[in-house]
């Protein structure tokens, strides 16, 4: 290792040896259920899909927001999102299942 006075800290303190962390996997959040995306729907589960779709680039939909409540703005992003996939009609449908979430949040 380095010399102790070569580990110093700029203002005369001791740096601390970094403890060595393996990478950490992103834990990827499981899909609430159905019942939470969809017209009348509005709660955090529709916020965090919304940003997930903005951050994947799919947030074109979206004049505002995106937000706990879902709009058409969300089934439209959505749909976006699975036609990427190759998916076409009722795979396409705007609305989050098991597939659309996992490859969202993967």
């Amino acid at each position: 290792g380095l010399p102790p006075a070569a580990r110093r800290h700029p203002r005369g303190r001791r740096r601390r040896p970094r403890a060595h962390h393996p990478r950490q996997r992103r834990v990827q959040p499981s899909l609430p259920g159905a019942q939470y995306f969809g017209p009348g729907q509005n709660n955090d589960h529709v916020r965090r899909l919304g940003e997930q779709l903005v951050r994947k680039g799919f947030g074109g939909p979206y004049t505002v927001g995106p937000g706990p409540r879902w709009t058409e703005s969300d089934r439209r992003a959505v749909q976006a999102f699975q036609q990427a996939q190759g998916w076409r009609g009722a795979e396409a449908d705007g609305y989050p299942g098991p597939d659309t979430w996992r490859r969202l949040f993967s």
